[in-house]
């Protein structure tokens, strides 16, 4: 019984010891293997990095970062070289470069910085719906919001690209901007002035969020704050294209970008008709489907939430008997060229993030001669980006339109406001601007 009970506790003792072996063997070849993923994941941009740089190797975009270079967190700037020095290491900004330089070339980037924003969204839509909020950030700190209603996205209410501007600030540049319009309407009395304030839902009061936000100001309330200026004034015009509904508005704006689209740009147009600088805007014959074309615009790539909506359909804009000069050509050649829509179908990335600007020349200053134009002979439009689309809907009634992209400025005074317009000599002239590009005024 007792050399029964020693060799059953033998072969006890033999069992568990090769068990306890191969989980051991398990759990090192588990951490090995981890070990070895991790230092995969650490090493792959360091591997790339030196593969693309020091190797000079043309290596596949899928394996670099170049996928996410419109994405929010894509690219950083990097200056590895100016802070490769005892103060920049002492000071962190070699380490800052250098992790900047590296990060970006993290393979397939883009995919895990969209990737990331959705698990986050997953966790705020769950604590949005509690709440029964109508729209909710993208992603845990962004600035621009999802509305599932309408499938759509939105800026953050008063919202100046990146940072939050109080009313008052709004208030007070647009006020001056106003003045500043008014004593040049008395200067130049030959000239008719129009101010065409777009909508955009950092302004927009059919923003879902707009309610919500305090401290915010109206589109209408801030052409307001310019028609009070210049009342008295019969050559200065103010129109506000504003909606007052959220589905209009999404059919004159991008549902992922804060531009509107070329219906926006014609409706804004016929807004300007009643103040007797053009002529009646006929109905586009014609429309261009793009097909298998996607927009995730700004706010797309700025909220790291691609959408992908069903295909562009823009109106056609005759530019048949237009031309711009040879200089800019290259900005424009898909609005002018026959097969245009068919050929910026195969852009690729640059046109599934930045159609608006691909498809209407982006922000460049140029001239635009028309040999069929109307009677009247030169305008001057100076715009932000909103002024992209709507040059090509004032275009056919001029002989030449000179368009200045000045109002992107971060700021301008009075005195360049004035160099601008006395630069052309032009009967008719355009401010085409959102709201908050006109409160960028500042003092002499």
């Amino acid at each position: 019984m007792k050399k029964t009970s020693v060799l059953f506790s033998a072969v006890a003792r033999s069992s568990g010891f090769r068990q306890i072996r191969k989980k051991g063997v398990f759990v090192s070849l588990r951490n090995g293997v981890f070990s070895i993923l991790v230092g995969v994941v650490l090493a792959s941009p360091m591997t790339v990095y030196g593969l693309v740089n020091i190797l000079k190797l043309d290596i596949s975009p899928a394996l670099t970062a170049q996928d996410a270079s419109w994405l929010t967190g894509g690219i950083a700037e990097a200056n590895v070289r100016d802070t490769m020095s005892f103060e920049g290491f002492e000071r962190g900004l070699f380490q800052d470069s250098m992790e900047s330089a590296v990060g970006n070339y993290v393979p397939a980037k883009a995919s895990v910085l969209l990737a990331n924003a959705a698990v986050q969204r997953l966790f705020i839509s769950a604590s949005s719906s509690l709440f029964g909020w109508p729209c909710y950030p993208t992603y845990y700190g962004s600035t621009k919001l999802y509305s599932p209603a309408h499938v759509a996205l939105a800026e953050m209410p008063m919202l100046d690209e990146t940072k939050v501007v109080a009313s008052d600030v709004f208030e007070k540049g647009t006020r001056r901007f106003g003045a500043a319009l008014a004593e040049l309407a008395k200067k130049y009395p030959e000239k008719n002035f129009c101010v065409v304030v777009a909508d955009r839902t950092s302004t927009s009061s059919v923003n879902p969020a707009f309610s919500l936000v305090s401290n915010r100001l109206s589109t209408d309330e801030c052409a307001n704050f310019l028609q009070r200026q210049v009342t008295a004034l019969d050559n200065v015009s103010v129109v506000a294209k504003t909606y007052d509904d959220t589905e209009e508005y999404y059919g004159f704006f991008y549902p992922t970008d804060h531009h509107w689209n070329g219906y926006g740009a014609l409706d804004a147009a016929r807004g300007v008709v009643s103040a007797g600088m053009l002529g009646d805007i006929e109905d586009p014959v014609s429309a261009i489907d793009f097909g298998e074309l996607f927009f995730n615009g700004t706010l797309s790539r700025r909220g790291l939430l691609c959408l992908n909506r069903p295909p562009i359909i823009e109106p056609v804009f005759d530019v048949r008997s237009m031309s711009v000069e040879e200089g800019a050509s290259s900005y424009f050649k898909y609005l002018f060229a026959v097969n245009g829509s068919n050929e910026l179908e195969h852009q690729e990335l640059r046109a599934e993030y930045n159609f608006y600007g691909e498809w209407y020349g982006g922000d460049r200053s140029v001239r635009i001669s028309n040999a069929a134009g109307g009677e009247k002979s030169k305008a001057l439009l100076i715009c932000d980006s909103y002024g992209d689309a709507f040059r090509w809907a004032i275009a056919g009634q001029y002989k030449e339109l000179y368009c200045e992209m000045q109002l992107k400025k971060a700021s301008y005074t009075a005195s360049d406001l004035e160099s601008w317009i006395s630069g052309y000599d032009c009967e008719d002239v355009y401010l085409v601007a959102w709201a908050g590009n006109f409160a960028h005024m500042k003092d002499e």
